[in-house]
């Protein structure tokens, strides 16, 4: 006969795990995912009603995870099987005692709105018959119970094992409605419990009325070699920066390469041809003076780049201000990276 994973769910940590909450035992052949389901969690870039009932966000989570860890100390007897309080603890797992059986239960604690990742469990199985299952689930207040991953041992072995369930129900922690917990049964001196470990994601909340940053892949929107030519040394010039062109005929490509409402650029400005030594100042379009050159040169004949962001007036256009030596002029190439949009 092949071995046979038990996990048992209580309904609830607390009360009713104490004083009879209802069990349900689980072979390692039936679906354990066969649960009362919930609404739907929230999602990744989903919009999201606040508590104030006036705002609304938008959810995101950061990619890099964190990491709860939940040792074998955390856990203590479920209260339904008596043989779980003659588990012994020893140097760091919880193992379990020949021809006994009984259940084990540890709170878990993770910060509101986190969204979890996966979980891993470090588990012992060297018993030719049972095997060791630990299921991360989320109780009610009404007693509904909800499983959200599960961790086993599969086949035999005189190792720690590690399993991870990266396929986690309701992964969006929702402390306002439920409370969470780990179980896991043991029926074996040959088995143990080491630890659970949970890895979840923080989230980042994004107000849809704040500005966008729209990364684009670059495209040239002015070159002065073919229009306007050089500017020089006090002269300014306001450049419309909407229409996309072809590098090497300064041809218009698409005339709302910067779309209607943008509010600002990020761009590479270059200079090149340039005589004397100088700088081009880029500013609003609507600006009548500047505080800050974007680029310097310091001899005839050079070319160099630089990286700038620069509000629009509202008409898509910014000003371009050369000063410098009396000589001064130079011509200048305009390639948007991004642009900004409001928020809705």
């Amino acid at each position: 006969m092949g071995k046979t994973t038990t996990t048992v769910c209580a309904v609830a940590l607390g009360a009713a795990a104490l004083f009879g909450g209802a069990v349900v035992a689980q072979t390692a052949n039936e679906d354990t995912r066969n649960l009362p389901t919930e609404s739907g969690d929230p999602t990744d870039g989903t919009l999201q009603d606040e508590p104030d009932g006036k705002s609304v966000t938008q959810r995101t989570f950061d990619p890099n995870a964190k990491v709860y860890t939940v040792p074998a100390a955390a856990f203590t007897p479920d209260g339904l099987n008596p043989d779980s309080h003659f588990y012994p603890f020893e140097t760091g797992y919880i193992r379990g005692r020949a021809s006994t059986y009984g259940c084990m239960v540890a709170p878990v604690h993770l910060p509101d709105g986190v969204k979890i990742q996966r979980v891993e469990g470090s588990l012992y199985d060297n018993d030719a018959t049972s095997s060791i299952g630990v299921v991360l689930q989320r109780s009610s207040d009404a007693g509904t119970v909800d499983l959200l991953a599960r961790v086993r041992t599969t086949g035999t072995s005189n190792a720690v094992q590690v399993d991870t369930d990266t396929t986690v129900d309701h992964d969006v922690i929702d402390n306002a409605n439920y409370s969470y917990h780990l179980y896991g049964c043991v029926s074996s001196s040959s088995i143990r419990l080491y630890s659970l470990r949970i890895f979840y994601q923080e989230v980042l909340v994004v107000d849809p009325h704040s500005p966008v940053l729209v990364p684009v892949t670059p495209f040239r929107v002015y070159d002065s070699r073919f229009v306007d030519g050089s500017l020089g040394e006090g002269e300014n010039r306001l450049v419309s920066v909407h229409r996309s062109i072809d590098l090497e005929t300064g041809v218009v490509i698409d005339n709302n390469a910067i779309p209607v409402g943008a509010t600002a650029i990020m761009f590479n400005l270059a200079v090149t041809n340039t005589i004397g030594g100088g700088f081009l100042a880029a500013t609003p379009g609507d600006a009548t003076e500047f505080s800050t050159a974007s680029i310097n040169w310091s001899a005839s004949g050079q070319t160099f780049n630089n990286g700038t962001f620069v509000q629009l007036d509202n008409s898509r256009r910014i000003r371009a201000f050369v000063g410098g030596t009396p000589n001064a002029e130079t011509d200048f190439i305009i390639d948007v990276t991004g642009y900004v949009l409001p928020g809705e």
